[in-house]
């Protein structure tokens, strides 16, 4: 009681934050260590991913790793004349960098006779040249607007004489299979070749190809696209280089190509947390392992693509040049989520390497083990998070489907089955399209991956828990960090503030590793606060680049950066 009247849950919080010398006793009971806990508490966000798992490696859909950039080169049955992209550090245009497209083309085989390379602005929508933070608003009018590009084209781009190969710029719109408009074929000339060269395309511009269904109003993807005329038998293996792909609306859209999207995020992050002396960034892999690691005929895990790390190091590098700490999440509790195909593509669809301990032992041999070993005391990563919300596809564990049914909106991920899928529907785990796990079984799995990375590795090890109150299914299982979630709809069983650290009577260190951003009742300063005074050893906020109800990271900035200042 304050005044005759209850304290309400903000004026608590305050308070804490004057009991410094509490704060220092909490701290003590899991680390000895006289270094100050201030000094140890860490701040940061979870940076999800761009395009759900597919961001390390290569699948059916093209390679839209980290190190591309969002950039991908087709991989349709009649285009697959481009086998590479991603920018470099080559550029005949004037820039420094520019989109390096590794072309194989060959006019006698159809398939090879086009090739094209496009970026999906759902995932990779450039931050809004008015605002600091705020992505340009997608789908993008492109009624009134033009695109262009320039390009660079080495010898041999020309093709056969009477039947020359050409260049079209196209954008695709919402829709069934992404309705496309392509511009006017234009056959490349002479003086193009081994120069830079401006292409530019109108929507008033009678197209070269349209779908009925294309919707210049809502543009969702735009691309570049070379081929072999029909009547050719040319072929093209050569690198063609690309740079300033804009689209001309208002603001116009600039793709330059001098940073990796992954570098253009963690410059904002660190200008954010600068005044914070532990950074921290958690990152999502694996995911349902739609793009890696690789799978044999019956489940098993056989490697990691050659284009995975290319993208791993693009994260590591990117955190390295701004002092950024890492926790990589590795699989997501969509692993666990019923197989369904898409577009060749197969999500989920792994319990069996949960439950299985021969499969569970293909896992860890042929994608922990060879990630941990190329990473080996790499001092950007702080912990690896072996598995996000586990809980969600346990079986024995009891929880609230209409609860499942608030968790953060995940890309690619929907809480019932796909209507195309033929499934049984008994039970609840049947019901949201989970092929759900023992408690024990998952526990082993823990187990068996926390021994690997502390047999390869001395990197420390976690798991994010879904609930505080779930905690307890990770003591004793080889962690070195404890980590839970919250959310608004959690209050009624798990009040905020959290009760102390010391309260959990933990043997390790734990952190929040998710709040929201938005649809919350309270300020980031207050989580901040909660977790600082209440011993917990940092927090991260949900989410830099998810665009769930739960997150509005723009929001949070100002109160973030007014306490790392």
């Amino acid at each position: 009681m304050q005044d005759g009247r209850s304290v309400t849950r903000r004026e608590f919080i305050r308070a804490l934050s004057l009991l410094g010398s509490a704060h220092g006793l909490l701290w003590s009971r899991w680390s000895p260590s006289a270094t100050p806990p201030e000094d140890d508490f860490f701040v940061g966000a979870n940076w999800p991913w761009a395009v759900y798992g597919h961001d390390y490696g290569w699948n059916a859909w093209g390679h839209d790793g980290l190190s591309t950039g969002g950039w991908t080169y087709q991989t349709y049955k009649n285009s697959r004349g481009f086998k590479h992209a991603r920018p470099c550090p080559d550029n005949d245009c004037g820039g420094e960098h520019s989109l390096c497209i590794e072309a194989d083309l060959n006019g006698a085989i159809d398939s090879r006779s086009r090739g094209e390379v496009h970026i999906s602005l759902k995932e990779h929508a450039p931050i809004d040249s008015r605002a600091s933070c705020r992505r340009i608003a997608v789908p993008v009018d492109m009624r009134n607007g033009s695109v262009s590009c320039d390009v660079w084209l080495p010898s041999g781009s020309l093709g056969d004489e009477g039947a020359r190969n050409g260049v079209q710029l196209f954008l695709k719109s919402e829709g069934k299979d992404w309705p496309a408009w392509y511009s006017p074929w234009k056959d490349i000339q002479p003086g193009w070749v081994a120069k830079c060269r401006s292409i530019r395309a109108s929507l008033s511009d009678t197209p070269g190809y349209v779908d009925p269904s294309f919707d210049p109003s809502r543009v969702i993807a735009v691309g570049y696209k070379l081929g072999v005329n029909d009547y050719s038998d040319a072929k093209l293996r050569d690198v063609i280089y690309v740079d300033d792909y804009t689209l001309h609306t208002n603001p116009p859209v600039v793709f330059k190509f001098e940073k990796l999207e992954v570098d253009e995020d963690f410059d904002y992050l660190a200008r954010v947390l600068s005044g914070c002396q532990r950074r921290v960034i958690r990152v999502f892999v694996f995911c349902d392992g739609e793009a890696s690691p690789q799978f044999g005929s019956t489940g098993e895990v056989t490697g990691l693509d050659e284009r995975f790390f290319e993208d791993f190091d693009a994260l590591i590098s990117a955190a390295q040049r701004r002092n950024l700490l890492l926790i990589p999440v590795l699989i997501d509790f969509t692993w666990c989520y019923r197989p369904r195909m898409v577009q060749g593509v197969w999500l989920g669809g792994h319990s069996d390497l949960i439950r299985n301990p021969a499969k569970r032992a293909t896992y860890i041999n042929n994608a922990l083990k060879p990630l941990l070993t190329r990473y080996a005391h790499h001092p950007q990563i702080l912990a690896w998070d072996l598995i996000n919300e586990p809980e969600w596809v346990m079986k024995e564990v009891e929880k609230d489907t209409e609860l499942m049914l608030r968790i953060p909106r995940r890309p690619g991920f929907s809480i019932e089955p796909r209507e195309s899928e033929d499934r049984e529907r008994s039970g609840d785990a049947d019901r949201v399209g989970i092929d759900p796990v023992g408690i024990s079984e998952m526990q082993a799995f823990v187990r068996a991956c926390a021994s690997a990375v502390h047999r390869y590795d001395a990197q420390k090890v976690t798991v994010g828990s879904a609930r505080r109150q779930w905690l307890h299914y990770w003591t004793g299982q080889g962690l070195d960090l404890y980590q839970f979630h919250w959310y608004d709809h959690f209050e009624p069983d798990e009040p905020f503030p959290w009760p102390s650290c010391a309260d959990l009577a933990l043997d390790k260190p734990c952190f929040v590793g998710e709040v929201p951003s938005a649809k919350t009742r309270y300020t980031v300063r207050e989580y901040l606060e909660a977790a600082s005074q209440g011993g917990y050893q940092g927090i991260l906020g949900w989410s830099f680049r998810a665009s769930d109800d739960r997150s509005d990271f723009c929001a949070a900035v100002p109160q973030l950066k007014a306490w790392c200042s």
